[in-house]
């Protein structure tokens, strides 16, 4: 059987939470407001507000935004192995929990089973953990990025694909990008 650190710590893990959430419609605007608090059991609580609104320019033309505040109690941890390169681990933050506050915008395109969708993102981070040179530290982050959506439907098939970039300052200064491609079908 494998076991690791986090196998060991199972009991840590259970975190009681309650979440409270609201949709309020107006016309062509609808919002989506919440509140999250998490109860340690160290003693610790953590209230997260949220908000989303999407605004219905058109039948076929929306805007969204979004803002809310978390925390993250198990995390992954960019281990680098050598410059440029990364692999992910999991680790349970101790008192060091990383907390993020996240904004994003967006417009959304949708006619004749097409969807085009934008939106950008700026993400702030609090004691976010990276591993550098095998020594591991902590360190506030800033991440933005954008994300290009378009999707397909006809009969019983999805044809989509994405187009990623992200910028971030931590553990070094980077920027990446992403493609994905895919395709569902249904056969009954």
């Amino acid at each position: 059987v494998y076991t690791n650190h986090l196998n060991r710590k199972h009991k840590e893990l259970h975190v009681p939470t309650v979440f409270f959430n609201d949709h309020l419609m107006f016309d062509k605007l609808s919002i989506d407001a919440g509140i999250r608090a998490d109860f340690l059991p160290r003693g610790s609580s953590f209230i997260q507000p949220r908000i989303s609104a999407r605004y219905a320019i058109s039948e076929e033309l929306t805007t969204t935004a979004s803002w809310g505040m978390y925390h993250q109690f198990i995390t992954r941890i960019p281990y680098q192995y050598s410059l440029g390169s990364y692999q992910m681990a999991w680790s349970l933050a101790d008192s060091t929990y990383l907390q993020a506050r996240h904004f994003i915008a967006g417009v959304a395109y949708s006619k004749n089973g097409y969807l085009f969708s934008l939106e950008g993102y700026a993400k702030s981070i609090h004691n976010g953990l990276y591993i550098k040179e095998n020594q591991p530290f902590s360190a506030n982050n800033m991440i933005y990025g954008a994300d290009l959506y378009a999707k397909k439907e006809f009969r019983n098939q999805t044809l989509f694909g994405s187009y990623s970039i992200v910028d971030t300052k931590k553990p070094n200064n980077e920027f990446g990008q992403e493609v994905k491609l895919g395709a569902l079908a249904s056969y009954k």
